[in-house]
């Protein structure tokens, strides 16, 4: 259970290119291409974003949160 409000920002984009524009319409910074070798293929070259952790792997998403939804969801 959440205890605290967390806020979800979500986007539909087919591709690094459409995430990266409605990331910034929505406010947040491209930073640079995940190149992770370790994580799962569907996240290596997804982009990653100033103030949000990420990219993370959720089943029919890539998924993006800041520290404080990190927190809340990971307890």
């Amino acid at each position: 259970m959440i205890g605290k409000a967390v806020s979800v920002t979500e986007f539909d984009a087919a591709t690094p290119d459409e995430a990266i524009s409605a990331a910034a319409a929505k406010g947040y910074a491209f930073t640079y291409f995940n190149s992770n070798r370790s994580q799962r293929e569907q996240l290596i070259g997804q982009p990653k974003f100033k103030g949000v952790l990420g990219p993370m792997w959720d089943v029919d998403a890539i998924r993006y949160e800041d520290q404080a939804a990190y927190r809340e969801f990971s307890q």
